[in-house]
C-alpha cells in the first residue's frame, strides 16, 4: 500500500494535495487518480478515496484539511467530537475555528475567525478545540438548560474540567468573548456541583428559580445511599424518581429500604416525579418542610 493511500485510510478516506505530494506522489499521479475516479474531489486540493464510504468524520477531516493546520473543529462539531450529552447526532454543518487571515467559504462548512492561537488537540484523528474552549463557544449559541446539560455530562467524564476552565477563562478577552460572562455566572451558580440526568437538572433549575435554599447534590449519607438533593442542616432530602430508573421491582425494593433507614436516622423525605414538574405544588411543600425543620425556627426571643 502506497504511503498516501495508507494516510488517506487513517484519515477516514481523505487526503490533501500537499500531503500526497509530501508522501511521494507527483502531480501526474494525482491527476491520474482523479481522472480514473479512484480519488474524488471533495474540496479544492482535498480528495476522497472512492471506495471508502462517506461519514461525518470524513467530512470533518476534509474541512480541516481545506482550512489548514491551524484550524480546529469548534462549537457543535467539537461538542459532537467530544461526545457531549445532547450532541449525539452529527451536526449538519461542519463548524471550524480558523485564524482571522484564513478565508474558508464552502457550502456545508461554517468558519469562525479568531485573532488568538487556537487551543486544540487530536481526538480520533480530528483536530478539535479543547473541552473548555468548546464550552466557551457553546455558551454563545446554546440556551442555559442545554449548556448545563452538556456541562453535567462533561464533568462526569472529565473531573478536571473546572480546573481547565480556571486556566482558560482568565486568558480570554471579554470583548472578543462576551459569552464568557454568561459562562462565569453559570459556573458560580452551580458551585462545582452537577446532576446525573436531564430530569435532575430540571429539578435543580426549578429549585434555583424558586429561591429555595441551595441543596447539596449527590450527597452521601454514610452507609445508606447517595441522595439526589439534600439539606443536611434541616435533614431534608428530595428524591428524583424518574420512570426509567425506578421502574424495576428490585430497585423499588432497594429504594424503599434505603429511605426507611433515612427516616430512622431522622431525615424527612419528599419525592418529585416528571409530571410534578408541571406545577409548583412540590416546591411549596418543600419550602414549608425546610422552614418547619430549620434550626432557626426553634429559636425563641
Amino acid at each position: 500500500m502506497h504511503p498516501a493511500t495508507k494516510l488517506a485510510t487513517q484519515q477516514y478516506g481523505v487526503i490533501s494535495r500537499e500531503q500526497a505530494l509530501a508522501l511521494g506522489l507527483n502531480v501526474h499521479a494525482i491527476r491520474w487518480l482523479r481522472d480514473s475516479k479512484e480519488w474524488l474531489d471533495v474540496h479544492s486540493g482535498v480528495y476522497r478515496v472512492a471506495t471508502i464510504p462517506q461519514t461525518w468524520n470524513q467530512r470533518a477531516i476534509a474541512a480541516l484539511l481545506l482550512a489548514g493546520e491551524s484550524a480546529a473543529l469548534s462549537y457543535a462539531s467539537a461538542a459532537h467530537a467530544h461526545a457531549l450529552e445532547g450532541f449525539a447526532a452529527p451536526p449538519r454543518l461542519i463548524e471550524i475555528t480558523v485564524p482571522r487571515s484564513r478565508r474558508v467559504r464552502v457550502d456545508g462548512i461554517r468558519a469562525h475567525h479568531v485573532n488568538v492561537p487556537i487551543q486544540s488537540f487530536i481526538t480520533r484523528q480530528l483536530r478539535t478545540a479543547t473541552l473548555a474552549q468548546t464550552f466557551v463557544d457553546l455558551a454563545e449559541t446554546l440556551d442555559e438548560e442545554r449548556l448545563e446539560f452538556a456541562l453535567d455530562s462533561a464533568q462526569r467524564k472529565h473531573p478536571a474540567l473546572l480546573r481547565w476552565f480556571g486556566d482558560l477563562i482568565p486568558t480570554l478577552d471579554v470583548r472578543g468573548y462576551p459569552q464568557v460572562v454568561k459562562l462565569r455566572q453559570l459556573l458560580a451558580m452551580r458551585r462545582g456541583q452537577r446532576t446525573d440526568s436531564l430530569f435532575e437538572l430540571r429539578i435543580w433549575r426549578a429549585l434555583r428559580r424558586s429561591g429555595i435554599k441551595p441543596p447539596r447534590l449527590q450527597y452521601e449519607e454514610h452507609g445508606v445511599m447517595r441522595i439526589d438533593f439534600a439539606w443536611p442542616l434541616e435533614k431534608v432530602v428530595l428524591h428524583a424518581d424518574s420512570v426509567s430508573w425506578h421502574a424495576q421491582q428490585q430497585r423499588l425494593t432497594r429504594d424503599a429500604m434505603q429511605r426507611a433507614e433515612l427516616t430512622r436516622r431522622g431525615w424527612e423525605s419528599t419525592v418529585v416525579t416528571w409530571p410534578m414538574l408541571n406545577d409548583d405544588a412540590w416546591l411549596q411543600r418543600l419550602r414549608s418542610q425546610l422552614q418547619r425543620r430549620s434550626p432557626q425556627s426553634e429559636l425563641s426571643f
